[in-house]
């Protein structure tokens, strides 16, 4: 007897991450009030504001997962940020698959450097920026 698909019914975008074979893994998402616009697939960090997220500036910034919506998220709407598992994230540049991940200043994915805080693992290649590829969030570090 196969088993039932797996659906997070707490997670009110589960529509969005359901599992529905290998190549479409869940991530946790979580909602946060946008601090100012933000764009689909972009890296974000906190704000200042409690419960509040914004682009990522920097590959120096403390980032907390990629704002998973279709659309941009104007300041004061919820952002649904996947801040554990695969996610979909915009390249600022060409990314080989398997590269730590950080952030440029449009809070894009780059290949993180010394002295970058990445966030996570290339799970596909990018040939320049724009290209959307999978990501997996990984325990923040700063590489040495």
């Amino acid at each position: 007897m196969p088993l039932a698909p797996l659906v997070d019914i707490a997670n009110r975008h589960s529509d969005k991450v359901a599992v529905s074979g290998r190549n479409n893994l869940p991530a946790a998402i979580l909602d946060f009030a946008a601090g100012a616009a933000i764009a689909p697939r972009r890296i974000v960090k906190f704000d200042a504001a409690a419960n509040t997220v914004i682009q990522s500036a920097a590959a120096t910034d403390l980032h907390i997962g990629v704002y998973q919506g279709e659309v941009a998220a104007k300041a004061g709407e919820d952002a649904a940020i996947g801040v554990d598992g695969i996610v979909e994230v915009e390249a600022g540049a060409a990314i080989t698959q398997g590269a730590t991940l950080t952030s440029d200043a449009q809070g894009r994915a780059v290949t993180a450097a010394t002295g970058n805080h990445a966030w996570g693992t290339a799970l596909g290649s990018a040939a320049g920026a724009g290209a959307v590829i999978k990501a997996r969030i990984a325990a923040r570090v700063i590489l040495a």
